[in-house]
């Protein structure tokens, strides 16, 4: 994570064969390993639907 650019960060998902993307600005490492990130959205988004459905 030590390359991990400051500022804007994509996230995206993948549910029911849509796929939901947005930047996020609220991205924190969580461990290394693994690579694990804890993202902030918010609820009323359409990513956020989408990341409620996912398979992961």
């Amino acid at each position: 994570m030590a390359k991990l650019g400051a500022g804007v960060c994509i996230t995206a998902t993948r549910a029911n064969d849509h796929s939901e993307g947005m930047t996020t600005t609220s991205v924190c490492s969580v461990s290394d390993a693994p690579p694990t990130l804890l993202v902030y959205l918010n609820q009323m988004s359409s990513t956020f639907q989408a990341d409620l459905q996912s398979e992961f």
